[in-house]
């Protein structure tokens, strides 16, 4: 079993009936059977997380990362993850990294 969280958003059903709506790009790391966690992080669904889901706080990214960087950081901030991609690179950096 390995943990991982979401950076995409799914609906529908998973292995084990699981629901992805439960799972929304963002929320909390849970675990998932090894062979799922490799295939959800190698089609860019999900990132690997630390065992027992707990994850050091993340720092803002530099204004020179790339957008999706800030997107990402955005979505661990709390914002919604439908909304993030569609703001503009300056837009999150003004309000997650007190930039601009």
């Amino acid at each position: 079993m390995r943990w991982i969280r979401m950076i995409v958003t799914l609906s529908g059903g998973g292995p084990g009936g699981r629901d992805w709506r439960d799972h929304p790009a963002g929320s909390p790391p849970f675990e998932v059977e090894d062979w799922e966690a490799e295939d959800l992080i190698r089609i860019g669904l999900a990132v690997a997380a630390p065992e027992g889901g707990e994850e050091p706080p993340q720092l803002a990214p530099m204004p020179h990362d790339i957008k999706q960087r800030w997107v990402d950081y955005a979505i661990s901030q709390g914002e919604d993850p439908d909304i993030a991609p569609n703001m503009t690179k300056a837009d999150l950096m003004s309000k997650y990294g007190g930039r601009l």
